[in-house]
């Protein structure tokens, strides 16, 4: 609260002299090959097409940001505004300590002992009213913004994973949507946006509290000197706002970057036994150790800028200083404004720029925030009180004795683990000033100490402690290591001389006037000490809305759609012309007017050469993408125009690698079907079907058994079973097996073969086959070359007709 005071208690003190001297004389501030080429379908709009993600008509504002979030907030608007007004009180609580401060200059020059002894009754109530006040104000704003920080966080976590899941296949195809980037952002972009909450709405409200309430003070009290000052605000916003362009179009850089390394990270520690075994584990290192020196490179950049921001601000402090010592001087020379004011209302305005910064989130980092600082000045007043009127003090030498007591055992204090951050962050401070007002009189007392020496010594030992000290890095976190104080106190001065000079203004209203300006000029810097970090909070804000602004061209959470009755649904396939390319080679066409027949209860085998197209016309019926050019139906409707939650739950999908969740093997098969609660009895017979209930009764814990992330702790085999009777649980009219036996051992192929068997009896069934021996039974193989069949029949049929798939089974017999 009394932190301004070490900075000019020295020419605040021969102000107070000369004015009692002057009224003595006038008495008298999951696919494959084909899904891995691709970033994103054919089917998709074209290049021409504006992306929904970057469209101008889905970019919003920073202020349309800002909104969004309060309104994402809405449950916690009543705490986000108790919040407020606690900000509001804690930075009306700094003018009012400003305040204070200058009126203890007017109390110790009190003429008679009677009267000092009532100036600083009043002063030690004052600071213990401002102490309660204190105390509640910070506990509200901490608490409540608190509260509905963390809300918000889980809310955006909760949209963003929403949004994620929301997107079509092709989003996921794209480099920039792979799992180590999605999964950065799940972690650090819903965390970012609560900074837009708690430090951009919650620091900025306390920073104007003290800046509304410091520059009515300083106005009200001497309008001229605070004018003066108020030059240096606009110099002050403009360097915030290039130290808040650079430092977020950094963080937006550097996030890519780590969004990238994030993702490498993560492929090399889940495929370590890869890694592993091909000796690889100082590449994959210097990999992500030299995409590490990218952000590094962009940081130096943007601290060199930063750096030659904050000079200039730095010098602007002490050309504001000789400001204000000529301006102040001569409005008090003027007599046009009272030497208490000057001190008030520069006191008040310096702390505007600097004390309302928040404590980076970390209650009580700041002690200025601490009711107990007000308590203990209080006490000092109490105590200082007594012994001046008993004379056993000079009043100039407790005043500067205390404040340098102060800094010696307060600046040099490491809050938080953060060495010498700022001394003043700390609540010891004020408890040791109520100490040094007792023993510093005792000493003065008995004439034991000079003053002077006093003042000299622990002032360089309070430089030596605190102010050589780094901001750790981050402009503008401790406001005294903002230039704009300095430079505005020189300019108090000077002016405040020249006013007292012509008799334009009163002593006591320049130290009234000079706190509480040079409190609230650097307060507007305190508002925008925080921009970089509300500009990161708002940039992350803004995607995750972009995100989930984003419709995709197949939106699982749509409605719409016609859902005919299953029990109509003769599960007759149809390809039609169908044509499809990707975008990652829109040169190459995967599909090149596929035409193809499924009827119902049949079983078509789809085989050919590696990228002929297999696996791609298997998604166009899963519908994970749609034909550049053509359609495909199900009996007669086109998959477009059905419901697509409707016409997943009509298909149970068996692929190569089945991926099954860290869950019990009976959730792991329930998980085929969310549409109803599964009873155990349909798991089990789904488990009989798949030729695994045996199996898992032989494990201690049965079907309660764990298996493991991405069914780890079962074989190949064991998982492909489970994954067949998760796919038959919900009962499909078509079947999809993706080389759902190519990956195993000749046993477990002959029991998953088995299962599949039984699996597709009554079913339309689509199934890719990499070894020919499995689908000799099909009804129907077709053989796809360059995007469409090339032959097409039985099995016997084609083998006779010795064409490509006669030649594919004879390589394949002889490996």
């Amino acid at each position: 609260m009394i932190y301004l005071i070490p900075s000019y208690v020295d020419s605040g003190l021969q102000l107070v002299r000369n004015s009692t001297t002057l009224d003595k004389e006038s008495a008298h501030s999951g696919f494959h090959s084909d899904r891995r080429r691709s970033s994103q379908p054919g089917g998709r709009a074209s290049s021409a097409d504006p992306d929904p993600l970057t469209s101008p008509a889905i970019t919003r504002t920073t202020g349309q940001t800002l909104m969004r979030i309060l309104r994402l907030n809405k449950p916690e608007w009543p705490q986000i505004v108790v919040g407020c007004a606690g900000a509001l009180c804690n930075g009306a609580v700094q003018t009012a300590a400003m305040l204070i401060v200058a009126e203890s200059l007017k109390a110790f020059a009190a003429d008679t002992p009677s009267q000092q002894k009532h100036e600083f009754a009043k002063l030690t109530y004052y600071s213990i009213a401002l102490g309660v006040v204190a105390a509640v104000a910070f506990v509200l704003q901490e608490y409540m913004f608190g509260l509905s920080g963390e809300a918000l966080t889980k809310n955006v976590r909760s949209i963003l994973f929403q949004a994620m899941v929301r997107q079509d296949i092709a989003w996921f195809d794209d480099a920039e949507n792979e799992t180590g980037k999605l999964t950065a952002r799940l972690s650090l972009e819903a965390s970012a946006v609560q900074g837009a909450l708690k430090t951009s709405l919650g620091y900025s409200t306390l920073a104007c509290g003290t800046v509304i309430s410091s520059f009515v003070v300083a106005f009200v009290l001497g309008w001229r000197l605070a004018l003066m000052l108020v030059c240096f605000v606009p110099l002050t916003f403009i360097s915030g706002l290039m130290s808040m362009k650079v430092y977020s179009g950094a963080f937006t850089e550097a996030k890519a970057v780590m969004e990238d390394v994030s993702r490498d990270a993560m492929e090399s520690v889940g495929s370590i036994r890869t890694v592993a075994s091909l000796t690889k584990e100082m590449a994959v290192y210097k990999q992500v150790e030299t995409k590490l020196w990218t952000p590094y490179k962009k940081h130096l950049r943007s601290s060199f800028v930063s750096c030659l921001v904050f000079g200039l601000t730095t010098g602007l402090h002490y050309i504001s200083f000789a400001v204000a010592f000529w301006y102040g001087a001569r409005l008090l020379r003027d007599d046009r404004i009272k030497m208490e004011n000057i001190f008030r209302s520069t006191n008040v305005c310096r702390g505007l720029l600097v004390r309302g910064s928040p404590p980076q989130g970390r209650p009580y980092q700041d002690g200025e925030h601490l009711p107990v600082g007000s308590q203990t000045f209080a006490v000092a007043f109490w105590y200082g009180a007594r012994l001046l009127r008993d004379d056993r003090i000079k009043m100039e030498n407790i005043f500067r004795f205390t404040n340098v007591c102060r800094g010696l055992l307060v600046r040099g204090s490491p809050p938080q683990g953060r060495p010498y951050q700022d001394g003043e962050h700390l609540p010891v401070g004020s408890q040791t000033f109520a100490v040094a007002f007792w023993y510093g009189a005792r000493l003065l007392r008995d004439d034991r100490i000079k003053m002077e020496n006093i003042f000299r010594f622990t002032n360089v030992c309070r430089g030596l402690l605190v102010r050589g000290s780094p901001p750790q890095g981050r402009p503008y976190q401790d406001g005294e290591h903002l230039p704009v104080g300095s430079q505005t106190f020189a300019v108090a001065f000077w002016y405040g001389a020249r006013l007292l000079r012509d008799d334009r203004i009163k002593m006591e209203n320049i130290f009234r006037v000079l706190g509480p300006m040079i409190l609230g000029i650097q307060q507007v810097s305190r508002i925008l000490a925080f921009a970089p970090d509300a500009g990161k909070s708002l940039k992350s804000a803004a995607r995750v809305f972009e995100l989930q602004d984003r419709l995709p061209a197949i939106d699982a959470y749509s409605s719409k759609g016609d859902k005919p009755s299953p029990d109509t649904l003769t599960a007759r396939i149809k390809f039609s012309n169908l044509h499809y390319r990707y975008a990652a080679r829109p040169d190459v066409k995967i599909l090149n007017g596929l035409d193809l027949r499924v009827e119902p209860g049949q079983t078509l085998a789809l085989v050919g050469e590696s990228g002929c197209g297999k696996s791609t016309t298997v998604q166009l019926v899963e519908r994970f993408y749609d034909p550049e050019l053509g359609s495909v139906y199900l009996d007669k409707y086109n998959l477009k125009d059905l419901n697509l939650t409707w016409l997943r739950a009509q298909i149970g999908l068996v692929s190569q690698e089945p991926i099954l969740f860290d869950q019990s093997i009976a959730e792991n098969i329930a998980y085929g079907d969310n549409s109803r609660t599964v009873s155990m009895d349909e798991i089990i017979q789904a488990a009989k079907s798949a030729n695994i209930h045996n199996f898992i009764q032989s494990l201690p814990m049965g079907y309660e058994t764990n298996v493991g992330s991405k069914g780890t702790q079962l074989s190949g085999g064991q998982k492909q079973r489970v994954a067949i009777a998760r796919a038959l649980i919900r009962n499909p009219k078509v079947l999809l097996l993706d080389e759902a036996t190519s990956a195993l051992d000749a046993e477990s192929e002959k029991i998953v073969q088995e299962a599949l068997d039984k699996a597709r009896a009554g079913r339309t069934c689509i199934t890719i086959a990499h070894r020919l021996t499995t689908i000799k039974d099909a009804d129907k193989i077709a053989v796809f070359k360059n995007g469409v069949v090339h032959e097409i029949g039985t099995h016997d049929t084609l083998m006779a007709k010795q064409g490509l798939y006669f030649k594919l089974q004879k390589a394949q017999n002889k490996t």
